[in-house]
């Protein structure tokens, strides 16, 4: 493991960093050592299984090591109260024999140093474009259907496919839809103005008189004299 000495203060920790622009090998600052053993007097060492309890939702299984190590007793630097997953320490540094344990949030352009030529940039605005994390909203509740009781749902029953006649049969007439105006029957088409034809009942036309099988006399000639 590395190690370097910052204000006569060693610092430990793995090369994680490099500037992505210049591909150099960054290492804290003095300003960022300083601070953090500023707030160690206040910073209560944790075990890293109930640090992740307290952030996963009660999970203290999620940083559990085996019984062979001794998990080391970390102090979480958070002054800015950063809220949920973001709480959980994405480094972990040793200085001055004590584990500091520092969130994603807090490791800023500022904070490093060892690229020169990111000194002669001096660009601020990359700590002002990365803002501290904070847990998603949680989605809207859906709405619940409330069931009104003693309403039954209506009960529809299916109506079975006619079946198919003999070849030559004309199948059934198609029912016209529902809320479509009545057809008008096929025939003459009235003329506008003209009275409705009646539909009333017919009388009964009166019976023929019986037929008559009497011989009409024939004239005959009277006779030569």
């Amino acid at each position: 493991m590395p190690s370097y000495e910052v204000a006569g203060h060693v610092v430990d920790h793995p090369p994680f960093f490099a500037c992505r622009k210049h591909k150099a090998l960054l290492r804290m600052n003095r300003a960022f050592v300083e601070e953090m053993l500023a707030w160690a007097p206040e910073l209560q060492p944790q075990n890293l299984t109930e640090v992740a309890a307290s952030a996963l939702g009660g999970d203290d299984k999620a940083f559990l090591t085996s019984d062979y190590l001794i998990p080391p007793k970390v102090s979480i630097f958070n002054p800015r109260k950063v809220q949920g997953h973001g709480s959980l320490p994405f480094l972990i540094v040793f200085i001055d024999k004590r584990f500091f344990g520092i969130p994603a949030s807090y490791l800023r352009r500022r904070f490093f140093e060892g690229c020169t030529d990111c000194q002669a940039e001096n660009d601020p605005t990359s700590d002002a474009s990365f803002p501290d994390y904070k847990p998603p909203a949680p989605p809207p509740p859906k709405p619940r259907t409330q069931a009104v009781p003693g309403a039954a749902k209506p009960v529809t029953k299916s109506l079975a496919p006619p079946k198919d006649g003999p070849p030559g049969t004309p199948g059934p007439a198609p029912r016209p839809p529902a809320g479509a105006p009545p057809q008008r029957k096929t025939g003459a088409i009235p003329k506008p103005g003209a009275a409705p034809p009646q539909t009333g009942t017919r009388s009964i036309p009166k019976k023929p008189p019986a037929p008559s099988y009497d011989v009409p006399p024939v004239e005959r000639e009277p006779p030569p004299r």
